[in-house]
This record gives structure tokens, C-alpha cells and sequence, in this order.
């Protein structure tokens, strides 16, 4: 699955520079040592963001995910970030389908109620 994550994060910053913008990925890869002594990796977001896009006047965190299935804990995410209001500061939820040429944009401001 993490594969398939990153393809979309690729794509994700792919159609973002199409779009204009210059963008890049944030998440910071953390080691860990188990009690066995070996080493595991961990993918952390920053701000519960994959990537920060800026252009056209704005400054957007973005979350690139696969389907809708895990949607309402990205934006629970973003919400527990104390983002300060400002028109130029978007919180974008990209969602991806199979095939689809370019996601569909959930803009965490314009979400009314989180369901469980």
C-alpha cells in the first residue's frame, strides 16, 4: 500500500505544477528501534500534510489519499492542526480514484460536519 501511496503523492505534485503551482512533499521519514534491534521507518505528515503547494496568491497543505474510504480522518486531522483563518491558507484533501486523470478536491473550509 505505501507503493501505491507514493504513486499518488508523484501524481499529486505532478498535477499541481501542471495547475501552476510549485510543490513539494513535507512528510519526514522517522527511524525506530523495536526491543529486537531492528530498525523500522515511519512516514510522519507535517501539519497533516503529504505536501505544501504555493502560487496564484495562496499557500496550500495538501493530503493526497486513494478513494473516499478514509476521508473524514484526514480532515479530523486538519481540523486538530490550530491553522490561523486566512483566505490565502487552503487545507486540501486530493482524492484520488482508479484511473481517474485528476482528484477530486475536498477544501477542508468548506466541510460543515465531519461523520464518523
Amino acid at each position: 500500500m505505501a507503493d501505491k501511496g507514493n504513486y499518488y503523492k508523484r501524481r499529486t505534485i505532478k498535477w499541481l505544477k501542471d495547475l501552476g503551482y510549485q510543490a513539494e512533499s513535507v512528510e519526514k521519514l522517522q527511524r525506530i528501534v523495536t526491543k529486537g534491534g531492528r530498525m523500522v521507518f515511519l512516514k510522519k505528515d507535517i501539519f497533516a500534510s503529504d505536501g505544501i503547494a504555493i502560487g496564484k496568491g495562496e499557500v496550500i497543505f495538501w493530503n493526497s489519499i486513494l478513494t473516499r474510504h478514509n476521508l473524514a480522518e484526514h480532515i479530523r486531522n486538519y481540523l486538530a492542526v490550530p491553522f490561523p483563518a486566512c483566505e490565502h491558507l487552503k487545507q486540501w484533501v486530493l482524492v484520488w480514484e482508479v484511473r481517474a486523470k485528476e482528484p477530486e478536491v475536498v477544501d477542508v473550509a468548506d466541510v460543515k460536519e465531519v461523520k464518523e
